[in-house]
């Protein structure tokens, strides 16, 4: 429209010069009739868009040419012409700028031929009108040249808003996508430690805290895509360089690959190589998610059938390829949908209401991560029938050794029993495949039965020494195989994922998918009886007896996993709460490496770090310092090894990236592998934790006595760590109970609440049931605003927490700042003569020195039930006890020898 009203000016200037040169009157007539049509039809909204701007357009020419027909001067028809023109191109629409040529050239024939208003001989006259009509002419083009622009830019901006729509669409498709595959997981941990809580039966609870360990790797993977993907879009994709055992790879592979069946009727087969070189360098984590992500995508789109995973190698000048494909027998995909496969957000079926799981980033990533790494992944599918995925993986090579040996195989004699009629198709062709595979591998006598007939056969005429079966085979005829356990080692590969129907406690079990790991394992003896135990453990592969770790954490449940982890290993552990307590602590003794969390309240891991190497003295500038943090953003890793840290963990810890990181920190003769443990101990005892005198006498209302050991075994995860746990509290001593009385003095019942809703929970989790519930009514009390309730209360409440912790104190030899252990008299105790005192502390200070623990407890034994100088030293002894098992023997030393 504001086009119209600068169109209607024109015309208004047309007919004003007609009227002022009195042309004829039907000129100004047709002028304003040309004006009402053009408002009445662009008004009026008559036919398309384009018809009103031709019809527009036409009018106005007509009145330009009528105008031109009466203006002798040509020069100044030209004028008003390219004004029209300039305004006529405001509609882009390239059609009216030929309309507009087409008039200039009218109007130069009719008054150049018509009615000679262009002199030709005058050669100024000629000049003149040539050089404003090419003007006119080049403006026309530079219009055109201006329309056709921007049409191509309005259109370049139409897709683009169309490629922002489908982004966006595609990023509610992805929140809505993380939002289910977070609360998946939470919701399966959060219900099944609800079970776990009801549960009595300690071989469910085993079945159901493995469910809640895969739940939480499955949580992770989310995690790790969304942190992955992060680094795909800033183009920050960092890759490691470290040692790592292909073994641990594959095993975990397996592991994870197998949790993502989700009781499908889809059988998982992997296939590889025996003689993979056991040790590689590359990027170890991110290649196993590059896989896991393809495999976990297999799955997702394969409903029967099978999954496969082949794993082997190709010698090359640098080291090996690593050959890797994923096969499926899933809904295969279109050839456009090949094409869109490796977009971020892309999924075969991206819907809200799609039947697959997933967050549409793991094939992105993938191929980001196998190119960074110098890789080739490429795909072939088949619509309806099935995909395969092609990994080449570049890696050097530190072990050359295989992944699997077998020891005598020379007297082994292997059979293996599955009925392949239980499969069709591709499935049963896959198993023949890999069972052949495998039957090369092992190197050892092998042999294949397709029914019970001919294994009975087999096995009368040459005797097995071990035999693999399916349940299914095994349920054929039980007795039989019962029988031949007590001849031979008889594995059954379970289907059911905690299968409890075979008793024999003779017959081995492992659970599909049947491959090289567990057969070697068997035949090697490295196997458990029970299932589920070989499913789920976790490899410590070499002990670490002679090597002293501090953990720097302001968190001590934290600190309570590091720990237990490190246990494994036989590592001795410290800990200390802040940055301030850990240089305290590396000051005063000497740690073979120090693992630092780095967000900590006052001072964090990086100010800890730069103060630490500030110290004078090459220990305090050498002893290694391992970030030890959940911050696994793009970037962090990279961030805190320039600020000095020698490496870098990410919480929650794996066990295969601990045992790499060890090795590569440690000094390797302080590693010993498992093999080798027994020289080692007897070498060097190593320190353990010796039991609290079961003698110390409770005190107060509430005690020791009073806790359900049972339930807090359950709650805390076992007994070793249901004692840590209360050590805790016990070396935390008035700081569990003080804060609750200082809120409750100030009538602060906001933060009350709070507070005591700690107490709740804290005091369940260690089976303290009478003192939870009495917290829970408090905590409810509170919410409902019945201040009076806790006034009533609260002292009683109060009392049972001061009396239990009280209590732990005393139980573990903790000095309480409330007595006074001047005042303790022995009474009717042997004393102690300065003689043997003397004695005593010189054969400490010799154990000491040679950091064995428990020959520090064999030297104070004979003190124990004594007295020295009137008092007794039991107290003395006790706190003794508890800071050897802490591995703090400098402190135990002075503790004595300041007695």
């Amino acid at each position: 429209m504001v086009i119209v009203v600068i169109i209607s000016l024109h015309l208004l200037a047309i007919m004003g010069i007609a009227l002022f040169y009195e042309w004829p009157s039907w000129i100004p007539m047709f002028l304003g009739f040309a004006m009402v049509m053009i408002w009445f039809v662009n008004l009026g909204q008559f036919g398309s868009a384009n018809f009103r701007v031709v019809f527009t357009t036409l009018f106005m020419d007509a009145a330009v040419i009528i105008y031109s027909i009466f203006e002798q001067n040509m020069i100044l028809v030209l004028i008003p012409l390219t004004a029209v023109t300039v305004t006529m191109a405001l509609y882009a629409y390239t059609p009216i700028i030929i309309m507009s040529l087409i008039t200039i050239v009218v109007t130069f024939v009719i008054h150049a031929f018509i009615l000679q208003t262009i002199d030709f001989s005058n050669p100024a006259e000629l000049f003149h009108t040539q050089i404003s009509t090419i003007n006119a002419l080049i403006i026309c083009g530079i219009v055109y040249l201006w329309v056709r622009l921007r049409k191509m830019y309005e259109r370049y901006m139409r897709q683009f808003i169309q490629e922002m729509e489908r982004a966006e669409k595609g990023k509610d498709d992805f929140l809505a996508n993380v939002s289910h595959e977070i609360r998946t997981p939470v919701n399966t941990i959060s219900g099944l430690v609800d079970s776990i809580m009801q549960e009595d039966n300690p071989e469910k609870m085993k079945e159901e805290l493995a469910k809640i360990s895969q739940a939480g790797r499955s949580l992770m993977f989310v995690v790790t895509d969304i942190l992955d993907f992060s680094e795909l879009q800033q183009g920050e994709i960092y890759l490691a360089e470290e040692t790592y055992n292909i073994s641990s790879t594959i095993n975990d592979l397996v592991n994870m690959s197998a949790g993502q069946q989700n009781n499908k009727k889809v059988e998982l087969i992997v296939n590889y190589a025996a003689d993979l070189p056991r040790g590689l360098i590359g990027d170890e984590k991110r290649l196993r998610r590059a896989i896991i992500n393809i495999v976990n995508n297999a799955f997702k789109f394969t409903e029967e059938g099978c999954v496969i995973i082949d794993i082997f190698w190709r010698e090359e000048a640098y080291g090996i390829n690593l050959l890797i494909s994923i096969r499926d027998t899933g809904i295969g995909m279109k050839t456009e949908e090949l094409e869109n496969l490796f977009n971020t957000y892309n999924q075969a079926d991206a819907g809200r209401s799609r039947n697959v799981g997933g967050i549409g980033l793991g094939l992105a990533i993938s191929r980001a991560i196998i190119q960074k790494m110098g890789g080739t992944i490429s795909v072939y599918s088949n619509y309806e029938k099935g995909t395969e995925i092609r990994l080449v993986v570049p890696q050097k090579v530190v072990d050359s050794r295989p992944i699997i040996t077998i020891r005598n195989a020379e007297m082994v004699h292997v059979g293996i029993y599955f009925n392949m009629e239980h499969y069709e198709g591709e499935t049963r062709d896959a198993y023949l495949e890999s069972i052949l595979n495998m039957k090369d591998q092992l190197n050892v006598k092998c042999q294949f039965c397709r029914n019970l007939a001919e294994l009975k056969r087999r096995q009368s005429e040459n005797q097995f020494t071990h035999l693999f079966i399916s349940s299914v085979e095994y349920r054929e005829d039980t007795e039989y195989f019962d029988m031949l356990s007590k001849k031979m080692k008889v594995i059954v590969v379970l289907d059911g994922e905690y299968s409890r129907e075979i008793s024999n406690q003779n017959i081995y079990q492992i659970y599909k998918p049947f491959q090289l790991m567990p057969i070697a394992q068997a035949i090697n003896n490295e196997l458990e009886n029970d299932a589920l135990t070989n499913a789920t453990k976790q490899i410590v592969k070499y002990i670490c007896p002679d090597v002293k770790v501090l953990v720097v954490d302001d968190n001590e449940l934290n600190i309570q996993v590091i720990m237990e982890i490190l246990k494994r290993y036989q590592i001795r552990v410290e800990y200390a709460l802040s940055g301030t307590e850990a240089l305290k602590a590396i000051t005063s003794r000497d740690f073979d490496f120090v693992f630092m969390d780095h967000m900590m309240p006052e001072m964090d891991g990086v100010e800890t770090l730069h103060r630490l190497r500030e110290l004078p003295g090459r220990y305090y500038k050498s002893v290694p310092v391992v970030a030890l943090t959940a911050n696994a953003v793009a970037g962090a890793r990279e961030m805190l090894l320039r600020e000095g840290f020698d490496d870098f963990l990410e919480k929650p810890v794996e066990i295969s990236v601990l045992n790499r990181l060890l090795l590569r920190i440690l000094n390797p003769n302080k590693i010993v592998e498992v093999g080798e443990e027994a020289a080692v101990v007897e070498k060097k005892p190593k320190v353990t934790p010796q039991p609290v005198a079961e003698e110390t006498e409770s005190t107060g209302t509430y005690s020791l006595k009073n806790l359900d050991r049972e339930k807090g075994y359950v709650y805390c995860g076992g007994e070793d760590a249901f004692e840590d746990i209360l050590q805790i509290y016990a070396n935390k001593g008035a700081k569990n109970y003080q804060p609750l009385q200082d809120l409750y003095e100030k009538k602060d019942w906001a933060n009350y609440i709070i507070a005591i809703h700690g107490v709740k929970s804290s005091m369940k989790a260690i089976g303290a049931n009478e003192l939870s519930e009495q917290a829970r009514l408090l905590e409810m009390a509170g919410k409902e605003d019945n201040i009076n309730y806790i006034i009533e209360n609260h002292a009683k409440v109060y009392r049972m927490f001061y009396d239990l912790i009280h209590d732990l104190m005393h139980h573990y030899g903790i000095e309480d700042p409330e007595e006074k252990p001047q005042q303790e008299v022995a009474v009717n105790l042997p004393e102690l003569s300065d003689a043997q005192m003397a004695i005593l502390k010189k054969n400490l200070e010799d154990a000491t020195f040679e950091l064995n623990g428990d020959k520090m407890l064999e030297v104070i034994k004979p003190a124990r039930g004594m007295a020295y100088h009137g008092k007794s030293l039991d107290p003395v002894i006790r706190q003794m006890e508890q800071k050897i098992k802490m591995s703090d023997l400098m402190s135990a030393y002075d503790l004595f020898s300041n007695s």
